[in-house]
């Protein structure tokens, strides 16, 4: 998904390097964020961490909504389009392995 959304955001020319920034962002945030979990579990409760973990998840949706552009669509997803994508073989066998 990265790569399609990263490419979208900013002129062609720019698309790898926005593509490599959400990559980047994906792994400090993986690098950071599991080890962080049990550390606050840890010191305030599984409770509190979880409410850490969510009011610090906000902080980047909020600053996606303000600051990203938003992406035009050239065709609605129905439910028989999904219907299609399950006909497709290779899309079955992407499914699975993603399952």
């Amino acid at each position: 998904m990265a790569v399609g959304v990263g490419t979208r955001l900013v002129p062609e020319r720019f698309g790898p390097r926005a593509t490599s920034l959400i990559f980047g962002g994906i792994s400090i945030g993986t690098v950071v964020g599991v080890p962080a979990g049990p550390l606050l579990g840890h010191q305030f409760g599984w409770r509190a961490a979880f409410f850490i973990v969510a009011a610090l998840g906000l902080i980047p949706v909020i600053l996606q909504a303000v600051f990203l552009p938003r992406l035009s669509v050239a065709k609605a997803v129905t439910l028989r389009s999904l219907g299609a994508l399950l006909r497709n073989s290779r899309a079955r066998v992407a499914l699975a392995m993603t399952l």
